[in-house]
């Protein structure tokens, strides 16, 4: 087995070498399964090592999906992305495909065709009364910049 796990596969569970992860990483368990899946009992929670003996869990399921649960309220927020993203904060920056290549090319040029267009940002008219927007107004005004939370979805998590 390599020391590497495959850091391109961002999104495959099936093709996640867990086993693998949870050692490069030091994570420590005690294995048990179900019918539904395979379930690591870790001995220490990746977030409180005060959290032992298998309160935390790691759990791969027959379709390949992994979970995380950590049995203590303090980490009850915590879920699989959550460890992932703590030991290998680049674990879901994926690799930009060409679909998204093209999609993001179209949106270039969708918007580019529409920076002619301008807007005033008075909301009272000269009259005292209120200006009303029209739709490309709206569609053009400038966003403010927004924090969100990674979805793992190329498209979704790119701020524009």
């Amino acid at each position: 087995m390599s020391d590497d796990y495959d850091i391109n596969n961002n999104y495959d569970p099936n093709g996640f070498d867990l086993i693998q992860f949870m050692q490069k990483h030091g994570i420590t368990y005690t294995e048990d399964s179900n019918d539904r899946a395979k379930i690591y009992k870790l001995d220490h929670c990746p977030f409180d090592s005060n959290h032992t003996n298998g309160d935390a869990k790691i759990f791969q399921y027959t379709n390949g999906a992994i979970a995380f649960k950590c049995h203590h309220n303090s980490c009850r927020q915590y879920k699989w992305q959550d460890v992932r993203m703590k030991l290998d904060p680049t674990a879901y920056e994926a690799v930009s495909t060409e679909e998204d290549r093209r999609i993001e090319e179209g949106w270039k040029k969708h918007n580019a065709s529409r920076n002619d267009i301008t807007y005033t940002e008075n909301v009272i008219g000269e009259s005292g009364e209120p200006v009303f927007w029209t739709a490309d107004m709206i569609a053009n005004k400038p966003q403010e910049v927004r924090e969100f939370i990674r979805t793992g979805t190329n498209l979704l998590d790119k701020s524009t």
